[in-house]
């Protein structure tokens, strides 16, 4: 758990993962790179298997649907981020898994802006709904 502090109210961070958020501004090529490494050396210590290439499938290195599941909350807390646990069966190599996860965090929006823009559609349809009520009334 958490402990608090009187001094809490001093320090404060944002809600947002630092890690995810410094991937998502860095271009796309530099963020495959440094994601296809920590994928690989995380599959590497894991596996306890220092030959695994980034194009080996993981299938065949011993990684099962459970352990796959594992790794991904290992990935996810070395990113503060939350990623879907079927990935290593669905993406079955450090390489396409390191693809898979850039994808990810490039279509990652923020939720601030998912909200005006929900907010500013419900005010579009109610703006169209009162304007076609005034051309019936007319």
């Amino acid at each position: 758990g958490t402990m608090r502090h009187h001094h809490d109210w001093l320090f404060s961070m944002p809600e947002e993962s630092i890690p995810i958020l410094i991937l998502h501004g860095i271009p796309t090529h530099h963020r495959h790179l440094f994601l296809t490494a920590e994928v690989l050396v995380t599959m590497r210590q894991a596996l306890d298997s220092p030959h695994i290439s980034p194009d080996d499938h993981l299938k065949f290195q011993g990684l099962d649907a459970s352990a796959g599941a594992q790794l991904m909350e290992v990935l996810g807390s070395e990113l503060e981020h939350r990623l879907p646990l079927d990935w290593p069966k669905n993406h079955g190599t450090v390489a396409a898994l390191a693809s898979q996860t850039s994808s990810h965090i490039n279509d990652l929006k923020p939720e601030l802006q998912e909200a005006q823009k929900a907010g500013e559609k419900k005010k579009k349809a109610k703006g169209k709904a009162k304007h076609g009520a005034k051309l019936e009334a007319v």
